[in-house]
């Protein structure tokens, strides 16, 4: 009948109503998920840019130290030298993470955003189907009343 049918229609409205909240909600997460992500990305490059700081102000310090006398030079040399290599390796290190991190984060940029758009066209699509399921309503009502007459 159509009561019932009326009745179908709106249980199925307020589902669509709830899965429309509901994707809401998890686009806000994503969002959130994404300024965390880019959170994460901004600290990483700042603790790169502090040990390249670090490494060139060891190189300073050694090459002050050469200068210093010749009887040190030799001793500072190899002082540096090591300094040097250590230091490097630790930015080669910090920067292999750093392009890992960043691969990682461009990646998951990616999957995010094709997520938000397949929910933002779902979100379209449920929207859509609620207003052809509120205009059937309204005809049904309509109907009713017509008939009720």
């Amino acid at each position: 009948s159509q009561a019932e049918e009326l009745e179908e229609k709106k249980h199925e409205s307020a589902d669509l109503k709830q899965q429309i909240h509901n994707m809401q909600l998890q686009l806000a997460s994503l969002s959130q998920s994404e300024n965390d992500l880019l959170e994460s990305n901004q600290k990483l490059k700042q603790v790169i840019g502090r040990l390249k700081q670090e490494c060139q102000r060891a190189r300073t310090q050694a090459e002050r130290a050469q200068l210093e006398t010749e009887k040190a030079l030799e001793n500072k040399r190899i002082e540096w030298l090591e300094e040097r290599r250590v230091l490097t390796e630790r930015i080669t290190e910090k920067e292999d993470k750093y392009n890992q991190v960043k691969n990682k984060l461009c990646r998951a940029a990616v999957a995010q955003k094709k997520r938000k758009t397949l929910t933002d066209n779902k979100q379209r699509r449920m929207k859509e189907k609620l207003q052809l399921l509120e205009a059937k309503i309204e005809e049904l009502e309509k109907e009713k009343r017509l008939l009720n007459r």
